[in-house]
């Protein structure tokens, strides 16, 4: 991955969470834990498929630079399209893209906000 590909400035935000009636969690807001840059790419239909075969729903596939903390699956990333407006992806799972440990390669589905 070229740095010159991540493109599109994010917001990367875990969840505040406070109990509820019933003995569970909810989330009551957002919080940030860090903005970056990355490459935001949309799976192409096949890759879809096997994503729905493993009981997934993962739409895109987001790039980012190693960071610590390490993202979370409870974690969310925004990112303010200039065309479109804010778009929210849930994070599915994030792992290293490679062995080097340079670059984070996160599942994500887009949630309409």
């Amino acid at each position: 991955m070229r740095t010159g590909k991540l493109d599109k400035r994010i917001l990367v935000q875990k969840p505040i969470l406070s109990n509820d009636n019933y003995g569970g969690k909810t989330v009551d807001n957002w919080q940030n834990v860090y903005s970056m840059f990355a490459n935001i790419r949309p799976l192409k239909q096949t890759e879809q498929l096997i994503a729905a075969q493993a009981a997934q729903t993962i739409t895109h596939m987001i790039t980012i630079r190693y960071r610590i903390p390490f993202i979370e699956s409870d974690w969310r990333i925004v990112y303010n399209d200039p065309r479109i407006g804010q778009r929210i992806f849930q994070v599915d799972s994030a792992e290293p893209l490679n062995s080097g440990n340079r670059y984070i390669t996160v599942r994500v589905e887009e949630r309409r906000p």
